[in-house]
């Protein structure tokens, strides 16, 4: 998940998606790398394990917390200068890179249960 987001992350920034004016850390260095480490595997690792077994009831809890993150995002950028969003990217993007972020976890969380009991 960290690798996930990271390179995610350096590739968006790579390509013009959104730039990061103000480093507030350290110079060469993301003002998101914290969030990056922490807050993203963190929801994603309580997401799976306390999800419910039906897969609509996991697709709602999916929008809802990407939802919550996109919604974050958007004052964030509108509100701050911590980072721009470029013009070939929106918040809309953002939300449904984040509902694939979490399928992606949730999809790997069961291969790894599955590989584990065979």
């Amino acid at each position: 998940m960290v690798t996930y987001v990271m390179l995610t992350d350096t590739l968006g920034e790579y390509f013009n998606l959104w730039t990061y004016p103000d480093n507030l850390i350290l110079k060469d260095t993301d003002p998101f790398a914290l969030a990056d480490l922490t807050v993203f595997p963190i929801q994603a690792m309580l997401l799976v394990q306390y999800m419910p077994r039906n897969p609509w009831q996991q697709t709602l809890i999916f929008a809802g917390v990407a939802l919550v993150n996109a919604t974050i995002e958007y004052l964030t950028q509108s509100y701050t200068d911590l980072y721009q969003i470029g013009e070939n990217w929106s918040v809309v993007y953002s939300f449904l890179a984040y509902i694939a972020t979490f399928w992606l976890v949730r999809i790997q969380h069961l291969w790894y249960i599955k590989v584990r009991s065979s």
